[in-house]
């Protein structure tokens, strides 16, 4: 049987295609689970789930980690933000399944677990590098990130160097509780994650999903993320 997985989305802004192609040539069912009034009336299809899957979108309200907005933010979207909040507590705390956080995700697992962001990187990290690249070919790497030894990343990629793309404004500020940070790019910023003891709660900073069809290697996130999801 294939892993049925679950792909948080918001139907207003989200082209999910390369996710559903991602997943369904690692050998899983790809779901969409859009966003919903109440829990309770997603708990048969939630129920099913061998894996969590948060995407890509907007911005994530600054007040769910304790600042107002600040000069920079983008759209956000407040429903979206606090619906998935809630469908990641269920498959951490109920359903104990794997999940993977890719980009935004990987920014709601972040504050999910108590940490913050920085709400736009050009005014708060002037420093660091260019990381919303929206006139760079979203399939191709355009920065080279580092990657811990001893982490599944590590065991993932079997390299301590990777090329990926770039396509947030948003990033890690405060690292939340039980995370630990296994990527980085040149200018320091969190690039990847992992939970410290659930076996397969991973997040990237990058688009995996949108190089698959041209980078075999960044196939092997999602067929890793597969393997986790039979196995558990």
């Amino acid at each position: 049987m294939r892993p049925l997985i679950g792909i948080g989305y918001d139907m207003a802004c989200c082209n999910q295609k390369n996710y559903v192609y991602s997943i369904e040539k690692a050998g899983g069912t790809p779901v969409l689970i859009p966003v919903a009034e109440n829990l309770e009336t997603m708990r048969g299809l939630l129920d099913e789930l061998d894996g969590l899957i948060l995407a890509g979108g907007t911005d994530i309200n600054p007040l769910l980690y304790g600042e107002n907005p600040k000069f920079g933010l983008g759209n956000v979207n407040p429903e979206r933000d606090e619906w998935e909040l809630k469908i990641l507590d269920y498959a951490i705390e109920k359903l104990n399944i794997p999940v993977l956080g890719i980009c935004r995700g990987l920014q709601l697992i972040n504050i999910y677990f108590g940490g913050s962001l920085y709400q736009h990187l050009e005014k708060e990290k002037p420093e660091g590098e260019l990381h919303w690249l929206e006139n760079y070919p979203s399939g191709y790497p355009s920065q080279e990130i580092c990657i811990q030894k001893k982490s599944k990343l590590y065991d993932i990629y079997q390299k301590e160097k990777i090329n990926v793309n770039s396509l947030h404004n948003q990033g890690v500020k405060k690292l939340g509780e039980c995370l630990r940070a296994t990527a980085h790019g040149k200018d320091d910023l969190i690039e990847g994650f992992e939970h410290v003891s659930k076996p397969w709660i991973i997040g990237v900073q990058y688009h995996p999903e949108l190089m698959t069809r041209e980078n075999k290697e960044q196939m092997k996130l999602f067929e890793a993320f597969i393997h986790g999801c039979t196995s558990s």
